[in-house]
């Protein structure tokens, strides 16, 4: 356990709040591409912790939402408890395809947030516009001081 904490602590050191959302979405898919194959082949302690797992990194998702940042917050909050809810109804249910439907939820929002970084330093590159106009392009709703609380 010591050893995946200290994993994720090197892989945000110096990571920008947008990375650290990108980096814990592309782990929350591969966490259910896990647990899909946990389903398939009857493993249930793995299947289980896993998703308490899962649960555990979307409930750190929720807890340094910036409600200020706008709308974006309240639809990421309805998404997070909605998946929150389809994995622990999975687990006690066994329904390996309300795993299969958060993962497509994550992977959706990887490559959406993805694409806001690009848009992002697109928008910084331009000459005269910097950090505003990143600023302006993209709400932010990992606040400042949370970065980095879920893997300490």
């Amino acid at each position: 356990m010591m050893e995946e904490k200290l994993y994720f602590k090197n892989q945000l050191e110096g990571q920008s709040n947008d990375e650290i959302i990108l980096f814990m979405y592309g782990e929350l898919v591969k966490m259910l591409s896990h647990v899909r194959v946990y389903f398939a082949e009857n493993e249930l302690g793995k299947r289980v912790l896993t998703i308490n797992k899962a649960v555990e990194v979307i409930s750190t998702l929720l807890s340094i939402l910036n409600f200020e940042a706008g709308q974006v917050a309240f639809q990421l909050k309805s998404l997070y408890v909605y998946s929150i809810r389809n994995l622990t109804k999975a687990n006690f249910d066994k329904d390996a395809k309300l795993v299969e439907e958060v993962q497509q939820i994550f992977k959706n929002l990887y490559e959406a947030w993805k694409e806001k970084i690009a848009r992002d330093s697109e928008a910084a590159a331009m000459p005269g516009r910097g950090k505003a106009a990143a600023g302006a392009v993209s709400q932010r709703v990992l606040t400042e001081e949370s970065k980095g609380e879920w893997y300490g």
